[in-house]
């Protein structure tokens, strides 16, 4: 009951009035014309909130993080080239038939030679598999921040 109580408290009282409060300086800071609204709305809602964002100590921040990294890294580092890899061939294809089927001589190819008719399939089995495993890994990352937050609480 003492823990339900003061979640309440925290959401109802504290949580509620945040608003309200930001509100009222707002409305005070544009009446008595110490800013005008875009500068009132800075001070009075951005800063307040910014400055506590910054200054909080749980781990709430650090886990929005990790989940944010886990996403944006696993698409821009894995996901990413392989696309590009794929508009890179279309565009290719498309210069070397402009060309009259002309095909440019590079002193390093990207695969054997045997294997240069299926690139496409190779880059596109590679980002199928990736599509596939990105979402298990924020899932498995997902269920073993759960299991330490259960082991933390008993």
């Amino acid at each position: 009951p003492t823990r339900l109580c003061a979640t309440l408290f925290g959401v109802l009282i504290v949580g509620l009035g945040v608003p309200i409060f930001c509100v009222m300086m707002r409305y005070n800071l544009v009446n008595g014309g110490l800013c005008g609204e875009p500068w009132a709305h800075v001070w009075s809602s951005a800063v307040p909130f910014g400055t506590a964002w910054m200054l909080y100590q749980g781990n709430v921040m650090l886990k929005l993080l990790a989940y944010s990294g886990i996403v944006l890294n696993g698409f821009i580092d894995f996901l990413m080239p392989g696309l590009v890899t794929l508009v890179s061939l279309g565009a290719a294809h498309r210069t070397l038939q402009a060309a009259a089927g002309e095909a440019p001589h590079a002193p390093v190819q990207p695969l054997p030679a045997r294997l240069l008719p299926h690139y496409r399939n190779i880059i596109l089995g590679m980002d199928a598999c990736l599509a596939v495993l990105l979402p298990l890994g924020f899932w498995l990352q997902l269920q073993s921040d759960r299991a330490a937050d259960a082991d933390g609480l008993s």
